[in-house]
């Protein structure tokens, strides 16, 4: 870059031209430094670490190098973009999850023999419950 004092000393139409080819340098540079770079595993796996979410980097590359860069019809400009929306799109699964609250079991009971098919609080032990049988408690469960 020239020195503004010197600038100065220029014609204008050699200021002027000096300028647009300021400009262009500076856009040129600018368009350059957008164009897109295909992420590594370990960038992915790393980017990720830093927002805390634990990405699966091969599968990240593999998912996008097989579309061609590409989220629908329209070429990714920004990977760790994608990387958030696969964050926040984990985290609405997780909340859409079904939270299990009970298991249905297979008993038998050890003393009459009888079997039920029962639905039970997943932290419970079954040998709290009594056979309706014989009215014993003790039922195990057939795994």
């Amino acid at each position: 870059m020239i020195p503004f004092e010197e600038l100065q000393k220029q014609s204008p139409s050699d200021r002027l031209k000096y300028i647009y080819d300021v400009l262009a340098e500076l856009t040129a540079k600018k368009e350059k430094s957008k164009q897109f770079v295909k992420p590594t595993i370990e960038e992915v796996e790393y980017y990720g670490q830093i927002i805390g979410f634990k990405v699966n980097g091969e599968e990240f590359v593999s998912h996008y190098e097989a579309s061609g860069w590409k989220r629908g019809n329209t070429l990714i400009k920004d990977w760790k973009a994608c990387i958030r929306t696969w964050k926040i799109k984990a985290q609405e699964r997780q909340a859409q999850a079904p939270v299990i609250t009970h298991r249905i079991v297979k008993l038998v009971c050890s003393s009459c023999s009888a079997e039920v098919n029962t639905k039970i609080p997943v932290n419970q032990d079954v040998t709290s419950f009594s056979c309706k049988t014989c009215g014993r408690q003790s039922l195990q469960e057939l795994l």
